[in-house]
């Protein structure tokens, strides 16, 4: 726990610079797929995403782990997780939704996720989507959690592009 609120406290600084999300996405998905025999993992990236998108590699593959990490155990360790990018012309932003099929968050937590310290977990810190937040928020985009009908949560993440 000291580890974690260490590296909460002094979290590296976000370099944006071009970097490929469909790539980013792409090599952060392969990191999991085979690992967890009865995990799914599906990647549906459009065609139209930018090329290059201003952006800390290293910290946005950090946010989707995170998000990955606590979907493959809110769903005890089977499921499937989808990931979606697609690039929003009209309001110039890459919207990426992580969704599971795990049981979803409860009101009162939805509430308190992003905030430090914040766990469900016996084990957790309170840290992980924290620093997820922290990371976005330092990407110039926005978070949010909602549920699905009938199981399962979905992330958005917003990016400008």
């Amino acid at each position: 726990m000291v580890d974690e609120f260490s590296n909460f406290a002094r979290m590296p600084k976000v370099e944006l610079r071009p970097a490929d999300l469909r790539l980013l996405v792409e090599q952060t998905v392969a990191l999991f797929r085979g690992i967890f025999a009865q995990v799914e993992f599906e990647a549906e990236l459009a065609a139209d995403l930018p090329a290059s998108l201003q952006l800390d590699p290293e910290q946005m593959k950090r946010v989707l782990i995170n998000i990955f990490d606590n979907a493959i155990e809110a769903m005890n360790k089977k499921g499937k997780i989808r990931v979606r990018a697609v690039f929003e012309k009209r309001q110039q932003q890459v919207s990426i939704e992580i969704s599971d099929t795990g049981p979803g968050i409860s009101v009162e937590d939805k509430t308190k996720l992003f905030l430090p310290y914040f766990s469900t977990k016996k084990k957790g810190t309170g840290l992980g989507l924290a620093i997820v937040n922290q990371i976005i928020r330092e990407h110039n985009g926005s978070i949010r959690v909602e549920n699905m009908q009938p199981t399962g949560a979905r992330f958005t993440i917003q990016l400008p592009a």
